[in-house]
C-alpha cells in the first residue's frame, strides 16, 4: 500500500445508496465501541455492530479535490485527493488519533470504523470494497460534484 493513504474496506450494501445522480456525503469521526453521554450511534449494517460517532466531523467530501475510480487487488476502488487543507486535516487527524477509530461515514452508512495505526500522510485515501465500477464512478461522481 502507498505511504500516505489508507483503505477503507466498503460494503456492496452500503454502496448501492449511491445512484447516479446523488450528491455524496462523506464524513471521517472519532468512533468508540462504547456509548457516551454526547457520541451517536451508528449501525455498522455487515455485522450489526453499533459503533459512537463524535459529533466533530474531522474530514469531509469538501476536503476531497478529486475522486477517480482505480483498479485495487482486481476491484474497482475509489481514489481520494484531498486538498491542501485537507491533507493536513487528515494528516492531524491520524496523528492525534492513534489507537482509536475513525469512521467512514458515505450518505449517513458507516462504511467502516479501522483502527489508525500511525500518521497518515501524503493526501490521499483509497476506498475499496465490494462494489462494482458503476457504482464506484457513481461514488467519484458525486464527489467531484460536490459543489
Amino acid at each position: 500500500m502507498l505511504r500516505g493513504s489508507i483503505t477503507i474496506i466498503a460494503f456492496l450494501s452500503i454502496i448501492l445508496a449511491c445512484s447516479a445522480n446523488e450528491k455524496v456525503t462523506l464524513e471521517f469521526r472519532i468512533a468508540e465501541e462504547k456509548s457516551a453521554a454526547d457520541l451517536t450511534g451508528i449501525l455498522f449494517e455487515p455485522t450489526g455492530e453499533t459503533f459512537y460517532l463524535h459529533n466533530e466531523v474531522l474530514v469531509n467530501q469538501y476536503d476531497v479535490k478529486s475522486a477517480a475510480v482505480v483498479t485495487q487487488q482486481g476491484r474497482a476502488a475509489v481514489e481520494l485527493i484531498l486538498t491542501s487543507e485537507g491533507a493536513i486535516k487528515f494528516k492531524e487527524l491520524t496523528a492525534q488519533n492513534v489507537g482509536k477509530r475513525c469512521a467512514m461515514v458515505l450518505n449517513g452508512k458507516l462504511l467502516s470504523a479501522p483502527v489508525i495505526r500511525d500518521t497518515i500522510s501524503g493526501g490521499r485515501a483509497i476506498i475499496s470494497g465490494i462494489f462494482t465500477k458503476a457504482e464506484a464512478e457513481n461514488i467519484a461522481k458525486g464527489l467531484n460534484e460536490k459543489n
